[in-house]
């Protein structure tokens, strides 16, 4: 028999690639079925949930998760706040001025590309390593419980190593994305990550910050 001619748009299929095609049949066979059956499965709270967008159930969760967290800073902060500042309501109020200035960095962040943020990543990480050194710095750190954890000021004060995590991992997501588009060596993704880490880490300790 005669040979067909080949379609130039076609591509060739590579290694791996049989896996992928598996995949897809399988999805096609079989999807619809799995979704249901998993579907039936679930809670119903939980099904709804599935069933919003993921923006939609994200902030959903976050915001169970915020209520949570001042119904338990609300029972369980009243006496030590009483000693610490001479009031039971101090401890909450400074958590739900926080949790009010997280909403409003939601909303404003989440306008924002995220691939914007790659920008950000050295710089954040070099602010947030200056601040953990200025917490050490008799005066400008505050100091309590033999801790110095905090710089600021009333009740708007500032907790570097919480800055930390955000500055990790912007940077990490910049460091491994870049690199790995290069195709460098694992080492090289692997080492600025972990030198910061390491930094950062020591920083912590000598506050102490071990939580």
């Amino acid at each position: 028999a005669r040979r067909a001619p080949r379609d130039p748009t076609r591509r060739v299929p590579g290694p791996g690639d049989g896996f992928h095609h598996l995949g897809a049949r399988i999805g096609e066979a079989g999807g619809m079925e799995r979704t249901a059956t998993a579907a039936r499965g679930r809670p119903a709270p939980v099904r709804w949930l599935a069933a919003l967008p993921t923006s939609a159930a994200l902030g959903i969760l976050v915001t169970l998760l915020c209520v949570v967290g001042l119904v338990m800073v609300g029972s369980a902060s009243p006496v030590i706040s009483l000693m610490t500042y001479h009031s039971p309501w101090t401890i909450f109020i400074r958590q739900t001025l926080w949790m009010v200035v997280g909403v409003a960095a939601l909303l404003i962040f989440a306008r924002i590309d995220y691939r914007k943020w790659r920008k950000l990543g050295i710089p954040l990480v070099v602010v947030t390593i200056g601040l953990l050194f200025a917490v050490l710095v008799p005066g400008l750190g505050v100091t309590a419980g033999g801790s110095s954890r905090w710089i600021g000021f009333g009740l708007l004060r500032l907790q570097p190593s919480e800055l930390m995590k955000l500055a990790i991992v912007v940077f990490a997501a910049d460091i491994v994305v870049r690199r790995m588009d290069r195709s460098a060596p694992a080492k090289q993704v692997i080492a600025p990550v972990v030198g910061v880490l390491v930094v950062a880490a020591a920083l912590i300790i000598k506050q102490p910050d071990v939580g």
